[in-house]
């Protein structure tokens, strides 16, 4: 895949249980939708920092080992949903700095170890709900002062740790 600059379809990477990490996507631009899901030995997504826009969504779902989502610093723009929710072992999303807008919905839910969102510093719009809630590590205040940056948001729903 490493001469690979765009996808009109959409790229599934799921259900690998020796993939450990992602690479040879490097020159991927563009695509339709991006799904990593249920890679349960994969630790690290940071293979995509040529990606500059997704007509519909990225979702990485169910990644039992996964502990950081950091390779998409060129990604700017998302058409549908950006989801990334039911990876247990996720402490940090980073990694997201140009990101300026998804269409859809933003929902970074069920990451049980979460404690790092700081990703998201270019982020100014999310076009339907922006859903972060039942990450047991991730800080409701931290939750709260990010959101507080936030543009525009059609509507928000959180519930994190509100004991630190």
């Amino acid at each position: 895949f490493e001469y690979l600059e765009s996808i009109s379809g959409d790229l599934w990477i799921e259900w690998n249980e020796s993939l450990r990490g992602m690479t040879g996507f490097a020159r991927l631009e563009q695509g339709r939708d991006v799904l990593i899901i249920a890679n349960d030995s994969l630790v690290d997504v940071s293979g995509f920092g040529s990606l500059t826009d997704l007509e519909a969504s990225l979702l990485v779902l169910g990644n039992g080992s996964l502990n950081h989502v950091s390779g998409f610093n060129n990604l700017e723009f998302v058409g549908e949903d950006l989801a990334i929710s039911g990876n247990e072992s996720l402490l940090v999303i980073s990694g997201f700095e140009r990101l300026a807008t998804v269409d859809g919905d933003l929902a970074i839910i069920q990451n049980e170890a979460l404690y790092s969102i700081l990703g998201f510093v270019d982020l100014v719009g999310v076009g339907q709900e922006l859903a972060i809630s039942k990450n047991g590590a991730l800080c409701q205040s931290v939750v709260d002062e990010w959101i507080a940056l936030l543009g525009t948001v059609d509507g928000v729903s959180v519930d994190n740790d509100e004991t630190c």
